[in-house]
């Protein structure tokens, strides 16, 4: 698996476990694929989408640089 930087969105904090091309198939089998990934939310940008696991009690202290 890749790791990937946490992303803050509402207010929480995610880490990305997954990033699917979105096409029918995987439109029409979102939830199965969200519990096979762990996922808590869906994010959908450029076609891609993002299957991100929330991270209970996380305190944002410093980013890192690109």
């Amino acid at each position: 698996m890749t790791l990937h930087e946490p992303i803050r969105f509402e207010d929480n904090i995610y880490l990305v476990q997954r990033i699917k091309f979105e096409n029918d198939s995987v439109k029409d089998n979102i939830d199965l694929l969200c519990e096979c990934y762990n996922a808590d939310k869906v994010l959908r940008k450029d076609g891609r989408l993002y299957f991100l696991k929330r991270i209970e009690d996380a305190e944002v202290i410093a980013w890192l640089p690109k």
